[in-house]
């Protein structure tokens, strides 16, 4: 009788999870509010993908004792941080040295503080593209005032002397809304920390119908903005800390928004020239705008080339504003500085971080209608202002 009671208990189980997986990421569109479960994969999938330098030291600042690989000389060591907000510093230890003269490094894999039981990896150029450099590895990390074990990918290697390490990661979440398959990828634009908020960008893989295989950067999003799922916008509200769950709520009233995703009406700015001319959107919907980022601040001169090399091609049409940092004063054409104080509306508004390359077009009745990287303007500006015309 026991065993018989055990079974059906067994069976009572397994069919409640099973019911319980399928009911996983499945939506009604009645629904205002989606909580979609993600999973983590490795590199970067379709998305761009930064990383950061690390610095060693020839003394032991790991605060334990590391058991190392007897046959390693010039040993020198750099912990990578996994969560830069947290009062708990956790990282996970590499060590750099030689082995018959040969620079090599070893990363703590498995979070034991034992260097003799990970693979010993051969230091040379990063491979931004190589599916083989992955490097699998545990870590622990605060959530919800607990700590956890975790994991991701690290990708390791050199450019111009320089070490180079960074997570390399991206999410994915598969779900259904009323039996349409949808996939959306996410990743961190911070790849020096291992958690997720406000630094995650977004993007529709693959909508029910066609499967993306290249991703432009009108059709990445931030957190707030918004994804359109069966003619129904979602406000990409929350991800969580870890990157395992993403919320989106249901918006009724998309056409009223402001910002600058594709189909927004756009932010109206004020701010003053390099030649000190005031430089009012309000002012300027007679013709389209085009309000496009270089980053000639940091020896970018191929962007900054072609903000000018757009003006003189399309000056007469639209109203072309660059711009930029630290911009040589005898710059032609109307070019905004964004370090000035007095420039921060159209920072916040348009740039948002030290060096960006997008660029931004306004129609007349103040609507973003295309988006693009700026050394791409001769691909995309005559089919917008084309489309435009024809309106």
């Amino acid at each position: 009788m026991k065993t018989l009671l055990s079974l059906l208990l067994f069976v009572f189980l397994l069919q409640s999870c099973k019911q319980e997986n399928l009911n996983v990421n499945t939506f009604s569109s009645l629904s205002d509010t989606l909580v979609i479960k993600t999973s983590k994969q490795p590199g970067s999938g379709l998305f761009q993908w930064g990383t950061g330098m690390l610095h060693f030291s020839d003394s032991i600042n790991l605060p334990y004792k590391p058991l190392l690989p007897k046959d390693l000389a010039d040993i020198k060591y750099a912990q990578k941080l996994v969560d830069f907000q947290s009062e708990n510093k956790k990282s996970v230890d590499i060590i750099l040295g030689l082995k018959n003269g040969e620079k090599v490094f070893v990363v703590d894999e498995n979070f034991n503080k034992n260097f003799t039981d990970d693979s010993l990896r051969i230091y040379k150029k990063i491979d931004w593209y190589s599916k083989e450099d992955f490097i699998k590895c545990v870590f622990e990390i605060s959530d919800e005032n607990r700590i956890i074990k975790d994991f991701s990918w690290l990708k390791v290697g050199e450019i111009q002397g320089n070490f180079l390490c960074g997570r390399n990661e991206h999410l994915i979440a598969n779900f259904n809304i009323d039996d349409i398959e949808y996939k959306i990828g996410l990743i961190s634009t911070r790849s020096g920390d291992f958690t997720y908020g406000m630094f995650t960008e977004a993007a529709m893989l693959s909508n029910g119908k066609k499967v993306k295989d290249t991703l432009l950067s009108k059709e990445i999003i931030a957190l707030d903005e918004f994804f359109k799922l069966n003619n129904s916008y979602y406000r990409f509200a929350e991800i969580s800390k870890l990157g395992d769950k993403v919320t989106l709520i249901k918006e009724h009233d998309f056409e009223s928004k402001v910002g600058t995703q594709l189909g927004m009406l756009a932010p109206e700015f004020e701010a003053v020239s390099i030649s000190g001319e005031t430089v009012n959107s309000k002012v300027l919907h007679d013709k389209v705008i085009v309000v496009a980022n270089a980053c000639g601040c940091g020896g970018d001169k191929i962007s900054t080339q072609a903000i000018s090399n757009l003006k003189a091609a399309f000056g007469n049409e639209v109203h072309v504003i660059g711009l930029d940092s630290k911009i040589d004063k005898n710059q032609e054409g109307l070019f905004v500085d964004v370090e000035e104080v007095f420039n921060k509306d159209i920072y916040e508004k348009y740039r948002k971080q030290y060096c960006s390359r997008t660029c931004y077009v306004i129609d007349k009745d103040n609507r973003i209608v295309d988006k693009f990287e700026v050394g791409d303007w001769k691909l995309n500006l005559p089919k917008t202002l084309g489309k435009l015309a024809d309106i």
